[in-house]
Order: C-alpha cells, then structure tokens, then sequence
C-alpha cells in the first residue's frame, strides 16, 4: 500500500510537469477526480490557488461522506498557519472543529510519514471485518 503512495506521488509529478501543461486535461476537474479517486492521503505542500483548490475539494468530498476518511498533511507550519486562520473558519461556523482536527501541520518529513502510515494502519484494522471462528 505504501508502494502504491510512492507510485502516486510519482504518477503525480509526472501529470502535473507534463500532461496537464499540454492540454491533455481540458478541464480541471477531471484530473482532480482521478487524484481524489486514487488517493489514500493528502499531503500538501505551500502553494497557491491551485494548492488550496486541491485540499479544499477532497477535504469536501471526505466531509460529505462522498470519499474515505483519509490523512491530510499540511507541510509548512509557518505557512499553512499564516496563510489560513483555521480558528477564524471554526469561530465564524463555516467549518466544525471535527474538519480542522483532521489536518495534521508539520514540518518534519519523518513525522509526516510515521502519522499517515499510522493512521492508514488504523483505518485498515478499523475497516476490517470480523472473522468467524473456524468450524471444526
């Protein structure tokens, strides 16, 4: 599972340096569909309009309850905590503290890794169903 991540990641990178900047996307929301369809954890580095467009979208999609409950990471403490006041969001009722909870900010990559394979590790044992005993 975590290979199938790296993969991604990869898959990602690629897609974004030379797929979407040649127009093979015509629209944005397909390429979104297909990262939220694939996605087993967020994480999300500084950026822009497009950055917080991508976390916002499948952060939506886990609150509706129309994507699973994955990891979201916030790299860049001084950033993600500057740039959006989380506790204005949660006081002026446009967000429930449950969906500020979720984002996990960080600056250490070793941290990051230990905090999504956990929870992964979590949501599989949680999700998993209940065995029956054998029969003799």
């Amino acid at each position: 599972r975590y290979v199938t991540s790296y993969i991604y990641i990869y898959i990602h990178l690629f897609i974004s340096m030379y797929a979407y900047n040649s127009h093979i996307y015509i629209h944005t929301y397909i390429y979104q569909y297909w990262m939220a369809n694939i996605c087993h954890g967020l994480v999300a580095f500084p950026g822009g309009f497009g950055t917080m467009d991508e976390l916002f979208e499948i952060m939506t999609l886990v609150q509706t309850g129309k994507h699973p409950d994955i990891p979201f990471v916030l790299f860049g403490k001084k950033f993600w905590n500057t740039v959006v006041n989380w506790d204005c969001l949660v006081e002026m009722g446009t967000v429930s503290p449950r969906d500020v909870e979720r984002l996990y900010i960080t600056d250490d990559v070793e941290d990051a890794f230990k905090y999504i394979t956990s929870y992964i590790d979590k949501s599989e044992t949680a999700n998993k169903p209940a065995t029956s005993a054998p029969k003799n």
